[in-house]
């Protein structure tokens, strides 16, 4: 007698959302094994799936608590600058780097939302525009530090060990792996708790905060959660061997 009931079904359906997810997966893999020998176009699979990283940043602050950023620039930039740094001076491993830029995104991100989460709607937007200028500024003119608009030059590859990320095919697996980790966590936290606390911020403020939750506290920390993925991001640039100044406009 075949099985039935809620159960089933349920495994049923868990079942078929497990192929769905791991089909592309599967077949984003495959991929670049077929396409070896074709660079530039491994090269721009690459940048899309970096790219995604952002627009889920972006998912954070703007589609769980509606604050509208346009300081993109500053943290995109202080990402690349300081894993350039500490990979090109300090020779740090690329992996560690990134993971000390993620500090360097706290301290900036709460430096910022301090006073920036105070504001709403387009006095947000000018406040963290206004800090993205600046740091624009501040990476022209400060030359003995970021090259200013000739760029930071000769920076280490991507390496574990002796095995060392030195080709856009190679290249290709780092920036797939980090987007399907921060999609995966993405997703989670629109399903906890705090997502949910997140978006109710979102939808209203002033409901939410006579429920109890510290909705100054929660905007800081979704903040720096967006930061923290944009500097992350960021940091892959290096695999150009250079930063450059005029990749870090209000437009990227």
């Amino acid at each position: 007698m075949p099985e039935t009931g809620y159960a089933y079904f349920l495994r049923q359906a868990r079942s078929r959302t497990a192929a769905l997810i791991l089909a592309p997966i599967l077949v984003l893999i495959v991929v670049p094994f077929l396409i070896e020998n074709k660079i530039y176009v491994l090269h721009l699979m690459s940048m899309i799936y970096l790219n995604i990283v952002i627009m889920l940043g972006l998912v954070i602050i703007l589609g769980y608590t509606k604050q509208f950023s346009l300081g993109q620039v500053a943290f995109y930039g202080i990402g690349a600058y300081v894993t350039a740094i500490l990979t090109a001076k300090a020779h740090l491993n690329f992996f560690l780097a990134m993971g000390i830029s993620g500090v360097f995104a706290g301290v900036a991100a709460i430096i910022v939302a301090i006073p920036a989460t105070r504001f709403q709607g387009p006095w947000l937007a000018l406040v963290t525009f206004a800090f993205g200028e600046i740091i624009r500024i501040l990476m022209i003119r400060l030359k003995g530090v970021t090259g200013g608009f000739g760029g930071f030059f000769n920076i280490p590859k991507p390496s574990f060990g002796s095995f060392v990320f030195d080709n856009n095919f190679k290249f290709y697996f780092i920036a797939l792996g980090v987007m399907l980790v921060i999609l995966g966590v993405t997703y989670r936290i629109r399903l906890s708790p705090l997502g949910k606390v997140w978006m109710s911020i979102g939808d209203n403020e002033d409901l939410s905060s006579s429920l109890g939750i510290n909705v100054f506290y929660q905007k800081l920390l979704a903040f720096c959660r967006f930061c923290t993925m944009l500097l992350n991001w960021s940091s892959f640039l290096l695999v150009s061997d250079s930063v450059c100044q005029v990749k870090l406009s209000f437009f990227r």
